[in-house]
């Protein structure tokens, strides 16, 4: 991931990523790269509002993949660093 991350804004590598989900023969790298860039998202303690921009997560989230990663996102980030506003 840090090589990716040197290269790549978050939000440009998040786009990325999406993209190769699209397609069949990069779905499940894409689909592991996506929650390690999240994990390492929740390490640097970014904020839940970025995440859900870079997720593609428009509105509320609902039943994307994105939408669900992003929801786990605030789950746990609000269990370790407290409830939102």
């Amino acid at each position: 991931m840090s090589t990716l991350t040197s290269h790549h804004d978050d939000e440009s590598l998040a786009k990325l990523i999406r993209a190769a989900k699209d397609v069949k023969e990069t779905e499940k790298m894409a689909s592991d790269l996506q929650k390690a860039q999240v994990s390492n998202w929740f390490v640097l303690k970014e904020s839940p509002t970025d995440v859900k921009k870079w997720l593609g997560v428009k509105g509320k989230p609902s039943d994307t993949a994105e939408g669900l990663l992003y929801q786990r996102y605030v789950n746990d980030y609000e269990k370790v660093f407290g409830k939102l506003e």
